[in-house]
């Protein structure tokens, strides 16, 4: 299927203007990844005069800004488990640890050293699944000569000093420290919740301590991960780019940004806090229009409005990402007097604001 162009882009007025072996996917709860596939190839496309893509060290592959996350090197259940169990130890004497427990573990999130930017695809397989050395070497290579080479390398010694972590005994119980860090724990856990029954132990013990642990990174996934420190702009200076000119990009029509195809997700323009009686509405091809992960994330809940989308042009403008105003190959129809004038047009006339 050939991708639409700008002008003559459309949202599927209904289901007969889906492909017939697709239109029994679109399902009150979502959609298969069949049908995303179809919105997505779509999507007017466009040369970008220039621009820069990021190399994703998981699978090597370029990719451009708003394709890439923020990624956890060693996931940080893990990370945190064992950076705290050593924290634990020189402050096993403090009536306050577990409040200090939860201040480090916020600055362990955005820890720097345990960050990178890889591609939506790579971060979303991992699966908070623990690397290996060779992973992190193989990683280092492909990022070879860049500040998140010697990043990669440096985290080896933490893997190896995990795989080392030898069980420990406290009267009768026998503590494997090693399953600790990787899995949690399970000792006085409730079928109902996962939290740790710490009352009866006493917090200078090392169940104690480990069950203060393990609750403090439990509430990192039950009550909503903090937010970032960190930003994805301040990590790009540590990974490998290459410069690019005249390669195609396609269009968000939320920012106007052009982007690779792994950029974008499918995004309900009327949101799910005004779903209609009829919950099948809601995913209904009428209400799905692809757009840039970032634009989707920043949207939410929010209706659709001229102030809002001009507002996404303006951001994707400061973070200096390509967008119709840097394309080439283009003609400006009368009467409008840019490019990006005639699409932020043709925005109204999709969107109907």
């Amino acid at each position: 299927m050939s991708p639409l162009t700008v002008a003559n882009y459309t949202i599927p007025g209904n289901q007969a203007d889906v492909p017939s072996e697709l239109r029994d996917q679109y399902r009150a709860g979502g959609f298969s990844e069949r049908v995303r596939d179809w919105h997505l190839d779509r999507i007017p496309r466009l040369t970008i005069a220039a621009g820069t893509y990021i190399i994703c060290p998981w699978c090597g592959k370029e990719k451009d800004f708003r394709s890439m996350q923020i990624d956890h090197i060693i996931p940080i259940q893990q990370f945190s488990r064992y950076k705290l169990w050593l924290y634990s130890k020189t402050h096993r004497g403090r009536t306050d640890l577990e409040r200090r427990l939860r201040a480090f573990q916020r600055l362990l999130y955005s820890e720097s050293a345990n960050l990178l930017l890889c591609c939506m695809k790579c971060n979303s397989s991992a699966r908070n699944t623990m690397p290996n050395s060779q992973g992190l070497k193989d990683a280092a290579e492909r990022v070879k000569g860049s500040i998140l080479e010697t990043k990669l390398l440096g985290l080896i010694p933490t893997l190896q000093a995990i795989r080392d972590l030898r069980p420990v005994t406290e009267g009768r119980e026998r503590i494997d420290l090693n399953a600790f860090v990787l899995k949690g724990a399970d000792w006085y856990a409730s079928r109902r919740n996962t939290r740790q029954s710490a009352s009866p132990i006493n917090r200078s013990t090392i169940l104690g301590r480990l069950s203060m642990i393990h609750n403090v990174v439990v509430d990192l996934l039950v009550r909503g991960r903090p937010m970032w420190s960190i930003t994805a702009s301040s990590l790009l200076s540590f990974q490998p780019t290459r410069s690019f000119s005249n390669e195609e990009g396609r269009l968000c029509f939320y920012c106007l940004g052009l982007f690779k195809k792994q950029a974008f997700q499918i995004d309900h323009i009327n949101p799910a806090s005004q779903r209609a009686p009829n919950p099948a509405v809601y995913s209904n091809p009428t209400n799905l229009i692809p757009v840039c992960r970032t634009c989707n994330t920043a949207k939410g809940i929010k209706s659709l409005s001229t102030f809002w989308l001009d507002e996404q042009i303006a951001a994707r403008q400061r973070e200096g990402l390509p967008g119709v105003e840097n394309a080439v190959g283009v003609t400006t129809p009368v009467p409008y007097p840019s490019y990006l004038d005639f699409v932020k047009a043709q925005r109204a006339r999709v969107l109907g604001c």
